[in-house]
């Protein structure tokens, strides 16, 4: 139809880390055509990964890395 698309945004993680126990938890998201991953895709997979792990949604707050703060033990 000649209109641009946006990129694929995905993202891959997995929680929680450190301690002695190996995560349990891992979250893949694709969302076609919806930009850079850090825009889409990150955002929706932080919100997976608080939920199974019981954490507070404002870790997933713009202008942190939900990633890391997500799956942070």
């Amino acid at each position: 139809n000649g209109k641009a698309r946006k990129d694929h945004s995905w993202f891959v993680g997995y929680g929680p880390v450190g301690g002695d126990e190996p995560p349990k938890y891992i979250v893949a998201v694709v969302i076609q055509n919806g930009g850079l991953g850090t825009v889409a895709a990150t955002p929706a997979a932080c919100k997976a990964l608080v939920t199974a792990l019981d954490r507070d949604p404002s870790d997933c707050n713009a202008g942190r890395n939900p990633s890391a703060t997500a799956v942070a033990d």
